[in-house]
């Protein structure tokens, strides 16, 4: 099952991904230079981001005057997707093209737990890995993130869960000192306990965070009633959220479509 309508499956808050298009996988490497006929599907005003030379031809990914970011596969061929059609993967294209992530586990896992993730975003054109957290105090799972980022500013943040929630509080902190991370990332983000949404949400830290940042939710999950979590995503500065009919914690139906959003996110907000 897709995404579907914008007030079912697609709810977008200061941002969109309403547009996409699935290359194919090959040995990529930049391109010193780009020429308008080398790109079919280039338009009047598009401004080119990157260009990845592979064995089918160049692919091309530019930025249309709308602010959407569109990846033209070597063809020139363009395919338009709307949330209502199931979304599709983004090419793959140069190694310096691709943004970098690192992933935190949920409460009962492990770094080795979060494979499917990893594996699901490189598949994408995304680099990524995960960290085993630290359990038992937040503080030293929070540092696991930091550590990161202060050694790679490039690096996004992201998890699942309790992952998600500590990178979080990360890229709030990294935000309040002048250096926020290019993106996060949350899948699943745990906004209360399950059965009791009428505690305070755990989005105190959120109006800290200054990085674009896209929650990924089943809204059958009883960490996070959607509706709250609407209402909490309007202290995020820059920020887009996605709800998966009928899926629960860990969006084990829709995992596919959530890594497609993710990957189409970081490829176009953090590169």
């Amino acid at each position: 099952m897709g995404l579907v309508a914008l007030s079912v499956a697609g709810e977008r808050l200061m941002g969109s991904f309403d547009q996409g298009w699935r290359g194919r996988a090959g040995a990529a490497r930049a391109t010193p230079s780009f020429r308008r006929s080398e790109c079919g599907g280039c338009q009047s005003g598009d401004t080119v981001v990157r260009q990845a030379s592979t064995r089918r031809g160049t692919s091309t990914v530019v930025r249309r005057a709308d602010g959407d970011t569109w990846v033209i596969p070597p063809s020139g061929a363009l395919r338009h997707r709307h949330l209502s059609r199931r979304l599709r993967r983004p090419a793959v294209v140069s190694q310096a093209m691709q943004p970098r992530i690192i992933l935190g586990h949920g409460a009962s896992g492990t770094a080795a737990s979060m494979a499917p993730y990893v594996r699901g975003l490189v598949d994408r054109g995304v680099e990524a890995r995960a960290v085993d957290l630290p359990r038992g105090r937040n503080a030293a799972a929070i540092a696991v993130f930091l550590e990161a980022a202060r050694a790679d500013p490039s690096l996004c943040l992201g998890g699942h869960s309790f992952g998600g929630r500590m990178a979080s509080l990360a890229a709030a902190e990294l935000s309040l000192a002048g250096r926020p991370p290019p993106a996060l990332v949350c899948f699943s983000y745990p906004l209360h306990r399950p059965g009791a949404p009428e505690l305070e949400p755990r989005t105190s830290h959120w109006g800290a965070i200054a990085c674009p940042t896209l929650l990924l939710a089943g809204d059958r999950d009883p960490f996070a009633r959607i509706d709250l979590l609407r209402t909490a995503m309007t202290r995020l500065r820059d920020a887009e959220l996605v709800v998966f009919p009928g899926d629960r914690h860990g969006l084990p139906v829709h995992r596919q479509e959530a890594l497609d959003a993710a990957a189409t996110f970081l490829l176009r907000r953090a590169i």
